[in-house]
């Protein structure tokens, strides 16, 4: 009896080894990036601000270079609004413009070192653009030039820019990243993820996608993997004291969002080069330091971005009427939302003619936006706006949305997102998705 109960306690201790082991390595949410089969040789790694890179890539930087590849690194603001760090920097409550443009240009040179610790051959790109000013840009400033709150300029003040004295305007931060992409010809792109909390960082995914769908259609650049990286989400990473080196686990609310994810290990060689690159970031240790060490993980996350192609239908099939009856055989582009949106669902179907969403709410709904970029097979790119008081729009127990497709100059692709608001404060803003025809 004795020698039976120990077998049965034996047994079932390896049952439960197993179960764990398969939770740990077999979790189809964290599949590892098999390094020795890879055979991408130019990687181009875009950051919103210096200490992106590293942070987010840091070890993956350190590893391709490591495996002779050639990895380029794009800066595309200097990080010259951060005001809580340049009033330390300076010592100053009451910072000039010239100020700023000074930390921008000490953020240039901390991103230099600190690449250089990483093994980083090749120079950087400074595009120079304005810190939190990406998503203005976006929207709202494509061909007019933005003037920065911070540094008083609507150009780039910075000897050191890919275009000197560029105009801060949409038009031109397309054009710089079009011509860095037709250059180098990359295997590889890493860039912000799109729910990214950072107005830089959404604008950033944005900017790089919508560059990519115009020399895709016009046939300019070969099969390109693109992948993104997390950095902005809230109370992430999780570390406290002790925790660092341990596994770096996706943020929250991408359990209920449509990306797959790969952890990159990382060795102790790697995680210590990273270490000493985030030292280099004086201006942002100062600040920030308990978040940029909440990076010292053992391994990095990156994220892929499924591409969703619109069904069309027949004309007539949907009607903005705030019925569900005509969308009954329609399955949703996002779905179970409850936790993360006020929506529990959204849909996107299109005709001919028009592009139709349907929203439907969890909760109350005081104030509803939607932003729409999109980019047509000649590379010209329109916004739009639409709120409660736009047209084509009904707000029962749905939202129903109809978009005329010659509003947007008959897109091929689409990037949008949505606001909202009660009364004058924002509630909620989702990340940014990507729509093609």
């Amino acid at each position: 009896m004795f020698y039976c109960c120990r077998f049965l306690r034996l047994f079932y201790g390896l049952i439960f080894f197993i179960f764990l082991c398969n939770l740990s390595f077999c979790n189809p949410l964290f599949p590892l990036i098999n390094q020795e089969k890879e055979i991408s040789n130019n990687i181009l790694i875009f950051s919103p601000h210096p200490d992106d890179e590293t942070l987010g890539c840091g070890g993956l930087i350190i590893n391709k270079i490591k495996n002779a590849r050639e990895v380029l690194v794009i800066f595309i603001t200097n990080g010259d609004a951060y005001t809580f760090s340049a009033e330390r920097e300076f010592k100053s409550l009451f910072l000039k413009n010239y100020q700023f443009i000074e930390y921008g240009a000490l953020r240039q040179k901390e991103a230099q070192g600190a690449l250089k610790i990483l093994k980083l051959k090749r120079s950087p790109i400074f595009l120079s653009f304005p810190d939190r000013g990406l998503k203005k840009i976006w929207e709202d400033f494509w061909e007019k030039p933005y003037n920065s709150q911070y540094t008083k300029t609507n150009f780039s003040p910075y000897p050191q820019s890919f275009q000197k004295e560029v105009n801060y305007t949409g038009v031109n931060l397309f054009n710089n990243i079009e011509k860095i992409l037709k250059t180098y010809q990359p295997d590889e792109i890493y860039l912000p993820d799109p729910y990214d909390q950072h107005p830089d960082h959404r604008a950033a995914f944005c900017f790089v996608n919508l560059v990519l769908e115009k020399l895709k259609l016009n046939n300019l650049l070969k099969n390109t993997k693109i992948f993104v990286y997390p950095i902005h989400h809230s109370n992430w990473p999780k570390t406290e004291k002790g925790e660092l080196k341990t596994e770096l686990i996706l943020p929250d609310e991408f359990y209920y969002l449509n990306l797959k994810w790969l952890a990159y290990p990382l060795n102790s060689r790697e995680i210590d080069l990273k270490y000493q690159a985030l030292l280099n970031y004086k201006s942002q240790l100062i600040t920030m330091k308990k978040f940029l060490f909440s990076f010292m993980k053992t391994n990095e996350l990156f994220g892929i971005v499924p591409e969703y192609k619109v069904e069309e239908v027949n004309e007539k099939t949907i009607f903005i009427d705030g019925k569900k009856e005509d969308w009954i055989n329609i399955p949703p582009y996002l779905f179970n939302l409850d936790k993360i949106y006020s929506f529990s669902n959204i849909y996107v179907i299109r005709d001919s003619k028009a592009l139709y969403f349907r929203f439907d709410p969890n909760k109350r709904i005081f104030n509803f936006q939607m932003n729409l970029r999109g980019i047509n097979k000649k590379g010209e790119s329109k916004f739009i706006r639409i709120n409660f008081k736009s047209k084509n729009i009904v707000f029962k127990d749905i939202i129903e949305i109809k978009i005329p497709l010659e509003n947007l100059n008959h897109p091929q692709m689409i990037i949008f997102n949505f606001t909202l608001r009660k009364f004058l404060f924002k509630e909620e803003e989702s990340g940014y998705n990507i729509l093609e025809f």
